[in-house]
């Protein structure tokens, strides 16, 4: 079973065009690019928690650029209020 799962959509009568597996080793990375920049997207997995990576790079017609634009934990389970007494 795939520890990681993605799903490409764009243009057409599909919902999926395309999909991809990762496992906690390999880790998944996307790309998606408009005509000014593009998005790459990195998920992996470090000490069975796994992360995301999202940075801003330029089209490959441009001057190079790299900005990390957002990073973090890989986790939406919701957690336990705490309660004050």
């Amino acid at each position: 079973m795939a520890h990681f799962y993605g799903k490409l959509y764009g243009k057409g009568k599909e919902t999926s065009v395309s999909t991809r597996t990762g496992t906690p080793n390999s880790g998944m990375s996307a790309e998606v690019m408009g005509w000014k920049g593009r998005i790459e997207v990195h998920i992996h997995n470090c000490l069975d928690q796994d992360y995301y990576t999202v940075y801003l790079l330029n089209h490959p017609d441009q001057p190079e650029f790299s900005k990390c634009i957002a990073s973090g934990v890989l986790d939406t389970t919701p957690k336990e209020e705490i309660v004050n007494a």
